[in-house]
C-alpha cells in the first residue's frame, strides 16, 4: 500500500481516502509518529474479508492495482494473467500468450499499458483499453525475474525495465501518445560469475535512475537521459552475499540496500562517488 502512494497518492476514485495509509506514509517521511495516531489493538480485528476469488488453476504469485485503484491484476503459474473488479471480485478478461509460469507484472503510470514477464523468458506487453496483445519481447536467455514500468517522462518518451535469471537487464522505449515500442531494448550483459542472477531492483521517484542488485554481490546504478539514452553509472560490490534488497529514497540521490550478510546499507551520492554507510543492528535502541 505504501509504495502504490509513494509516487501516486490515494487511487482518485476513493471517496474518502484510508487515514491508515496517510499514518504510514507519515511515519515513513518522519520517522515516528505521535502515540495518539498509532492503531489501536483492536483495529486488526476488525479487518473484514471483502471477497474471496477462485479464479486461476494454480498458485498466484503476482498481484497489482491498476493506477485507479478499480481493478485488480494476478499472474499465476497456470501462464494466465486475469483482471477483476476491486468492488465486486468480478472477472473483467484474461489475457493469454505466455506458456510459462507468469513471474512479474507492471501496469504503466498512465494506465494504458499492462506487461508481463514470464518464465517461458519473454515479456508480453497488452492494451488496458482494448485488451489487445501489443508487443512480445524475448531479449532474455533465462526465466525474467523483475519487471516495471518506469515514471520517467521526457516529452513522449517512457521505459520499461525487466531483469532477468541470465544477468541481463533491458531498457524498452517506447512513445506515449502511439504506444509504440522501440524495435531493439537496450540491453546490459551484467554477468561476471558464473549463475549470477539478478532479483532485486528500485528506481528514483522520477525514473532517472534505476538500481539493480544481483547474486554476485554487485549493485548496479543506471541513469536515464534525454541526451544519450539508457547510460551505466557504475557498479558496486556492495555486500559479501547476494542483494535480494533494494529500495531509493523519497528525495535525493540516496537508496538502501540489504543481503543475506546480514547488512544493510545506505547509499549516498557525495562527491562525485557513492558512499554507503552501515546500519548498526547491535547498537542498542534508547
Amino acid at each position: 500500500v505504501v509504495n502504490a502512494v509513494r509516487f501516486k497518492g490515494a487511487p482518485v476514485h476513493a471517496r474518502r481516502p484510508n487515514h491508515a495509509v496517510h499514518a504510514l506514509v507519515a511515519r515513513q517521511l518522519t520517522g515516528s509518529l505521535p502515540v495518539r495516531t498509532l492503531f489501536p489493538k483492536e483495529t486488526p480485528s476488525k479487518l473484514e474479508l471483502h471477497c474471496r476469488i477462485l479464479g486461476h488453476l494454480s498458485s498466484v504469485f503476482c498481484v497489482a492495482f491498476d493506477q485507479t485503484g478499480q481493478f485488480i491484476f494476478t499472474g499465476a503459474d497456470d501462464n494466465l494473467v486475469k483482471v477483476w473488479s476491486a468492488h465486486t471480485g468480478l472477472l473483467r478478461f484474461t489475457f493469454r500468450g505466455h506458456s510459462a509460469e507468469i513471474a512479474d507484472l507492471s501496469v504503466s503510470f498512465d494506465n494504458s499499458l499492462l506487461a508481463a514477464g514470464s518464465i517461458d523468458k519473454s515479456v508480453r506487453v497488452w492494451c488496458l483499453q482494448t485488451g489487445a496483445a501489443l508487443y512480445v519481447f524475448r531479449c532474455h536467455t533465462a526465466m525474467v525475474t523483475l519487471l516495471n514500468f518506469l515514471p520517467y517522462v521526457y516529452g513522449d518518451d517512457r521505459y520499461l525495465v525487466s531483469t532477468g535469471s541470465d544477468c541481463i537487464t533491458c531498457f524498452y522505449k517506447w512513445n506515449g501518445s502511439t504506444k509504440e515500442f522501440a524495435e531493439t531494448p537496450t540491453k546490459f550483459h551484467e554477468r561476471v560469475t558464473t549463475g549470477a542472477r539478478i532479483i532485486s531492483s528500485c528506481y528514483s521517484p522520477g525514473g532517472n535512475f534505476v538500481v539493480t542488485g544481483c547474486t554476485d554481490h554487485y549493485v548496479r546504478i543506471y541513469r536515464i537521459t534525454s541526451d544519450y539514452g539508457v547510460v551505466k553509472l557504475t557498479e558496486m560490490e556492495a555486500h559479501t552475499d547476494r542483494v535480494d534488497s533494494l529500495v531509493w529514497a523519497y528525495d535525493g540521490l540516496k537508496f538502501a540496500s540489504g543481503s543475506k550478510d546480514g547488512c544493510a546499507k545506505v547509499w549516498t551520492f557525495v562527491r562525485s562517488e557513492w558512499q554507503a554507510v552501515l546500519l548498526k543492528a547491535d547498537v542498542p535502541i534508547r
